[in-house]
């Protein structure tokens, strides 16, 4: 099976992922005038979603599957009856699911490929590590600056600083200041706020475009989506918070549409 097929920014080629044995998507190029088809990822990697501009390419895939579930099972209270009180939802729906290569929940990894050069730009282990958020990889695509030595992509954010208690939410069902902040913010956990960021490889430089998280989860339901622009020297983006000083309950919504400046690392809501 073939998806998600798109032009290089050359317009030389295509490219698309293909699905191989086990489930697993692999991404490769193929040649527009001599067909030539190259394979850009390993075939152990399984990629989810991949974006291309100026000869990088920038691709999340899903981390390696574990053998089953760490969650508790629950007790037994007879054949009908389990006590479920602190189990995860999908625990107690699907109690005896295994976890697999197409399961939603694997955590994501980052990658970026120039030339021949395969990075993994999050490190997953260490006092620094984190995955690439879920809430992020099923609705954002990472954008890639037109020379290709930078791009936009999603991060966790650290920490849930008490101003963030003033944005400004759609529903009260969910809300920062109910997150138990104690858990680990390495993008395992679908509500812990993400931010989006600004990467480039080169440098080793991975920073928030603003101090402040996405709207992913206010409820308002809007795309997320970055755009550069044609020199490089802006980008816009939609759907996040912006700094405020303001720890009163919900006094600050969200943009709808910012632009970032590289150059001064300044943003603005536009909309």
């Amino acid at each position: 099976m073939i998806t998600k097929a798109q032009w290089s920014s050359d317009s030389r080629s295509i490219l698309f992922l293909a699905e191989e044995s086990g489930g697993r998507q692999r991404l490769f190029r193929v040649g527009i005038v001599n067909h030539a088809l190259t394979a850009l990822t390993p075939d152990e990697i399984n990629v989810e979603d991949f974006s291309e501009s100026g000869g990088t390419v920038v691709f999340s895939a899903k981390s390696a599957p574990t053998t089953q579930r760490k969650s508790l099972p629950g007790v037994h209270i007879n054949s009908d009856a389990v006590v479920v009180t602190g189990l995860a939802l999908p625990d107690i729906l699907f109690p005896d699911r295994h976890e697999d290569s197409g399961s939603p929940e694997l955590p994501r990894d980052l990658w970026v490929k120039r030339g021949t050069r395969l990075t993994r730009i999050n490190p997953v282990s260490g006092d620094g590590g984190w995955h690439f958020p879920e809430s992020a990889a099923v609705q954002f695509r990472p954008a890639i600056s037109p020379d290709g030595s930078a791009f936009i992509a999603a991060k966790p954010a650290a920490q849930i600083p008490t101003a963030w208690t003033g944005f400004q939410f759609a529903s009260d069902k969910y809300r920062f200041e109910k997150l138990d902040i104690k858990r680990d913010p390495s993008g395992l956990i679908w509500s812990w706020p993400w931010q989006y960021v600004y990467v480039n490889p080169s440098r080793h430089e991975v920073f928030p475009l603003v101090d402040a998280p996405s709207a992913v989860q206010a409820g308002y339901y809007d795309p997320f989506f970055a755009s550069w622009s044609h020199d490089g020297k802006r980008v816009l983006v939609t759907s996040t918070y912006l700094p405020t000083e303001s720890a009163v309950k919900g006094v600050s919504p969200p943009c709808a549409v910012a632009v970032f400046t590289v150059a001064d690392r300044t943003t603005s809501c536009v909309a």
